[in-house]
C-alpha cells in the first residue's frame, strides 16, 4: 500500500480548536499520496465520530455523533461543525479519510 498524509502528517493529527456556541466552523483536509504528492479525491471512506467530553477528558458515553465528510470538487475534504446544533462542551473529533491501496 501507498503511503498517504493527512495535512502533511503521516500519523494522527492532533487539531485544537476553540469554538463558540453560534459558530459555524469547518476543518479542512488534504489526504495526499506521499509518493506523487498528488490529493487523493474519491475516498471509499470520508467520515467523523464527534465525541462530548467531560471536564476531566473522558468520553460521555452515548454523546457520540457520526457523519461524513463533503467532498468538493478540488479534493478536499470538509468537516462542518454547526455548533448551534451541539451542547456546550468540551469535543474530541477522529476523522477517517481511507482508499483502496492507500495507507
Amino acid at each position: 500500500n501507498r503511503p498517504t498524509q493527512l495535512n502533511l502528517n503521516e500519523d494522527v493529527l492532533y487539531l485544537r480548536q476553540k469554538f463558540y456556541e453560534l459558530d459555524s466552523l469547518n476543518f479542512t483536509f488534504d489526504f495526499v499520496d506521499v509518493l506523487t504528492s498528488k490529493i487523493l479525491g474519491d475516498a471509499d471512506e470520508k467520515s467523523f465520530i464527534l465525541h462530548k467530553r467531560k471536564a476531566n477528558g473522558d468520553p460521555i458515553l452515548g454523546s457520540s455523533i457520526i457523519g461524513s465528510l463533503h467532498e468538493t470538487a478540488d479534493h478536499q475534504y470538509i468537516l462542518d461543525l454547526d455548533t448551534e446544533t451541539l451542547q456546550e462542551g468540551e469535543y474530541s473529533v477522529v476523522v477517517t479519510l481511507d482508499k483502496g491501496n492507500y495507507d
